[in-house]
């Protein structure tokens, strides 16, 4: 009873069976078992047939994922709102992958099941501007991001309290664009708007803080402020080794970051020391940064070179 375990690995055994290996993890793991308690409570309320594809994105496993999902349309078929949710879950499986295309593809399906079926006010509409931004920001279009976003913040204004999580993601996806247009003191207001949300409603290892950590540390990278970027990539860091899988694609992000961030120091021994690690997961996940830090490896082996020479 009580007993706390993490996921090693879900794959499928075919019919229609899954098969889910766990860790057993020792009791005086505390902060796990507040993050599961926590993660038990974000699931509670939805279709039981979605939460093993919810694991699935969590643990970084995109592609099995999809073909869940995939499975999950030819038996949905008659509910517009299961319809609705697999097509989102689908299109973020993409977006992950950075297949942007794809992902806008499933998005818009979403988006035109959810407008005609649920109330304009509906959660899933605001969840589906909220990735349609996200894949306009990822392309490069700003001010449709932002134009999405602000969409999602007047719908989770009227429905949800002000100390919600939701809203608290909806800063967070505002403040992203606003950085990438050099507007970093927007940006960490919105970041900050997150934070402080996060950090009263969520354990204290949760993803999504991490997620904010990588943010604000990302502007601070921007502003050249290296020591303030350095604490939040290793705050982020910390978070991720703690809740998600040793070769979760996020780790590979993160490691990169941080490397990235001693090359802007001159510290290229430590920058080596951590891009190599973003390799090393990058080939365990096939994650698509793994070309680039294997440029990433090869330049800093040829600026040692001449430091030594």
């Amino acid at each position: 009873m009580g007993t706390v375990f993490r996921i090693s690995s879900v794959d499928k055994l075919g019919g229609g069976i899954w098969s889910v290996k766990l860790i057993l993890n020792g009791d005086e793991d505390v902060e796990l078992r507040r993050l599961t308690d926590h993660m038990k409570k974000e699931i509670q309320g939805t279709n039981d047939l979605f939460t093993l594809g919810r694991l699935l994105m969590q643990m970084g496993e995109y592609e099995k994922a999809e073909e869940f999902y995939l499975m999950m349309l030819e038996i949905s078929c008659e509910n517009d709102r299961d319809v609705a949710t697999i097509y989102n879950n689908l299109g973020l499986s993409y977006r992950e992958r950075g297949n942007n295309d794809q992902a806008l593809v499933y998005y818009n399906k979403c988006l035109e099941m959810t407008v005609k079926s649920l109330h304009v006010d509906s959660p899933l509409l605001a969840t589906t501007y909220s990735n349609i931004g996200n894949v306009y920001r990822a392309e490069g279009h700003l001010d449709q991001a932002l134009m999405n976003m602000e969409k999602v913040l007047k719908i989770q204004e009227k429905s949800l309290s002000s100390d919600h999580p939701d809203l608290a993601t909806t800063y967070n996806s505002i403040g992203e664009p606003h950085r990438e247009k050099k507007e970093y003191d927007k940006a960490l207001e919105y970041f900050r708007q997150c934070l402080n949300i996060e950090q009263t409603v969520l354990p204290a290892n949760h993803p999504s803080l991490a997620t904010t950590y990588n943010n604000i540390g990302g502007a601070h990278y921007d502003r050249n402020n290296y020591a303030q970027a350095l604490k939040y990539m290793q705050m982020t860091l910390e978070i991720r080794l703690s809740s998600l899988l040793p070769a979760h694609p996020f780790l590979t992000v993160t490691y990169w970051n941080i490397g990235r961030v001693y090359v802007a120091q001159e510290n290229y021994w430590k920058a080596l020391e951590n891009v190599t690690v973003a390799y090393e997961i990058a080939k365990r996940s096939k994650h698509q940064g793994m070309h680039e830090s294997e440029r990433g490896i090869e330049k800093l082996h040829e600026k040692l070179t001449i430091l030594k020479s």
